[in-house]
């Protein structure tokens, strides 16, 4: 019986941190935006209110491809340069895009 609340209790902790994890695609390693990124995490993350995940990409473009199509990104640091890149790429986009 102890230990069925004990995993209750650790089941709804998980579910509450994840519940405020954001992922924030920020792009290449060495570049300026993913920098950005860890700096929006480290100055909004609140113990157990709000907690964000920089994560590393391919650049700007894939930061698109990321937002689009990956489980965990829910946000990203994107260019307009990158926007204009990735319609360019994707047709269908276009037609899509309200930007």
């Amino acid at each position: 019986m102890a230990a069925a609340v004990a995993r209750r209790a650790d089941i709804a902790a998980k579910e509450r941190i994840n519940a405020w994890t954001v992922g924030l695609a920020g792009g290449l390693i060495e570049g300026a935006p993913l920098r950005l990124a860890a700096e929006i995490a480290r100055v909004v993350n609140e113990k157990d209110k709000l907690h964000v995940i920089p994560i590393v990409t391919r650049g700007a473009t894939e930061n698109v491809n990321s937002l689009l199509n990956l489980r965990g990104v829910d946000t990203a640091i994107i260019n307009t340069d990158a926007l204009d890149d990735y319609k360019a790429q994707v047709p269908l986009i276009c037609a899509l895009s309200t930007f």
